[in-house]
């Protein structure tokens, strides 16, 4: 009983690392993209 519990508690926190880590990467990626545009549009404006 106690070891289903515990492998459903490294599942549990595998999901959660691996949802921040999708998370984080998703924000990043928008960062970057928003950064990239602002760049864009600075450089066209010079």
């Amino acid at each position: 009983m106690l070891d289903i519990f515990s492998q459903y508690k490294k599942r549990k926190v595998n999901e959660i690392k691996t949802f921040l880590y999708v998370k984080w990467l998703f924000h990043k990626l928008i960062s970057m993209d928003i950064f990239n545009k602002l760049f864009e549009s600075f450089h066209n404006n010079l």
